[in-house]
């Protein structure tokens, strides 16, 4: 498919496509039918990824592409680190993910553009080269095929879907405290889909900690790694990792259980929260669209976080005591 300068131009549904007909009602549910900042282009795929990834040969390949995601991680590399052929590796990743490996690392790569974009004063050359592109020309034509439109549309398109804050957002802010965290080695779960199946994914959390590990999950110290934005990434896609702090675990894991990548950032806005987990929207809308601005902070190449001051699994529905954490550089 060809694009010409007038497909650079929003479509005439763009207003309506970047703003949710009922945003609050959507923000309420922790679900956007559709991102309201995401793709204008429909992308094929065999199937939505596992809610959760449980074949150990594709998480250790996740794992490994997200730690430095702009690296050009080639397949045979990582089918030689899985003893598989690059065939074999190939065809399992897609099975397992829905999509090809080079699918999936295009769209990470373009998603935490977006991001950069829509958060973000960094110059298109800068965003382009953070996101592993050699040239602005390359950055802008993969932006293109995979959002509908070029960067430099997309940017005022997607400020322009972020709401303005509300009274509870500017009193959210006013709480927010500069910390440092104490960098702890993590193990995780990696679930796919929406932020409104999140206390699901504690419980399953749960069952699986006792089930394979043999551990009584009230005594973890436990958090929620989050990557993705879902004004920009579809449901299905969004990936959350429910973790603990190791406790001194055997150094092979029992699938699905993996170790994170070590974390170096430590400074972090931090917001604590006694609320139901459906205003985590708004908790991170006051960080990120507040807070920062009153500040002059900018966020860190890293995945916010959720630390649970009381086990999750026992509190689903009812309200949550947890921190939302927000690296900053």
């Amino acid at each position: 498919m060809t694009h010409s300068a007038a497909d650079d131009k929003p479509p005439p549904h763009a207003d309506r496509r970047m703003l949710p007909a009922d945003p609050t009602s959507e923000e309420a549910r922790l679900r956007y039918e559709m991102p309201p900042a995401g793709p204008r282009v429909q992308h094929v795929r065999r199937h939505l990824p596992p809610t959760l990834l449980a074949e150990p040969r594709v998480i250790k390949a996740v794992r490994r592409i997200e730690q430095d995601l702009p690296h050009d991680h080639q397949l045979a590399e990582l089918a030689r680190a899985n003893g598989l052929s690059p065939f074999h590796f190939h065809r399992l990743f897609a099975e397992v993910m829905g999509e090809a490996m080079s699918g999936f690392i295009r769209r990470q790569r373009l998603d935490a553009a977006a991001i950069r974009l829509a958060a973000s004063d960094l110059s298109m050359l800068e965003i382009g080269t953070v996101a592993g592109y050699g040239s602005l020309a390359a950055f802008s034509r993969a932006f293109q095929r995979q959002f509908g439109v070029a960067p430099t549309v997309y940017r005022p398109a997607a400020r322009a879907a972020v709401r303005p804050p509300v009274p509870e957002q500017l009193a959210m802010a006013d709480r927010v405290r500069l910390e440092r965290w104490e960098i702890r080695p993590l193990v995780g779960l990696r679930f796919h889909g929406g932020y409104d199946q999140a206390e699901c994914y504690w419980a399953r959390f749960a069952d699986e900690v006792r089930l394979r590990l043999g551990l009584d999950p009230d005594t973890l110290e436990c958090y929620a790694l989050i990557r993705d934005n879902p004004l920009i990434t579809a449901q299905g896609l969004i990936r959350y990792d429910c973790c603990f702090a190791d406790p001194g675990l055997p150094e092979e894991l029992p699938a699905p259980f993996a170790r994170l990548p070590p974390m170096q950032i430590s400074r972090c806005a931090t917001l604590l929260l006694e609320a139901p987990y459906r205003k985590v929207f708004a908790a991170y809308r006051a960080i990120a669209n507040v807070w920062t601005a009153r500040h002059g902070e900018h966020f860190a190449e890293a995945p916010a976080m959720e630390r649970y001051h009381a086990p999750p699994w026992r509190r689903m529905g009812q309200v949550q005591s947890f921190s939302i954490m927000v690296m900053l550089i």
